[in-house]
């Protein structure tokens, strides 16, 4: 996070740091002394997401915005709540709008693709995540390829999930979608190693799954 704004300066430290006391403290101060500004209205948006209060958090980012439209982050963070609270075509605006602004950011390709996802557009989804992955985001592998296992396309579902994996070998959400490829696709071998390993890992979803591979021996 950007905090070479002075004003907000402490506020958004405290953030980094997930000191989220010292940063609430600071960023009502600033926005005390600076209601309409537009960056103390986002600094304490950024807080109140972090504390998961999205729907809180929409009023500021809307001040933010109104004092600063071209500022693509702020419709980022607002489109982010707008997903979580279920408005999914504010969101989808609001990307839009950041993409816009800043065409470099991969994240908020492959979070419009996420929102679209929810609104069952897969066409859509899978364009941006496809996008996401141009744009070198390697998380765009881990949910596309999610995707195509909803749509029980496991050829493709291996495809993308190999290179995630390969990009993020600690990411157990990603062999655990793997292993479940592996199983339906009768690799039992295959699927209990990426169970196993998602087990020695803490990841409780796998747990059951790696229990069937030990009962079966």
């Amino acid at each position: 996070m950007n905090c070479s704004f002075s004003y907000a300066k402490f506020g958004c430290v405290g953030l980094n740091r997930r000191d989220f006391f010292s940063s609430n403290k600071d960023l009502k101060k600033d926005l005390f002394l600076n209601p309409k500004e537009p960056f103390a209205n986002y600094y304490y948006g950024r807080f109140l997401i972090s504390n998961d209060e999205y729907s809180k958090a929409l009023p500021y980012f809307d001040l933010a915005i109104k004092g600063q439209k071209k500022e693509a982050s702020f419709y980022s963070y607002r489109a982010m709540s707008h997903t979580v609270v279920k408005n999914y075509s504010e969101a989808i605006e609001d990307y839009l709008i950041a993409i816009v602004l800043d065409s470099s950011d991969a994240s908020n390709y492959l979070n419009l693709g996420f929102t679209y996802y929810k609104i069952q557009k897969y066409d859509l989804a899978f364009k941006y995540y496809g996008e996401a992955i141009k744009k070198g985001d390697v998380m765009g592998f881990s949910n596309r390829g999610k995707l195509y296992y909803e749509l029980k396309q496991y050829e493709k579902v291996i495809l993308d999930l190999n290179k995630a994996v390969k990009k993020m070998p600690k990411a157990m959400d990603v062999l655990y979608y793997r292993g479940l490829v592996y199983k339906e696709q009768g690799e039992k071998e295959q699927a209990c190693k990426d169970f196993e390993i998602c087990c020695n890992a803490f990841y409780s979803p796998a747990v059951k799954e790696y229990q069937k591979c030990i009962s079966s021996k």
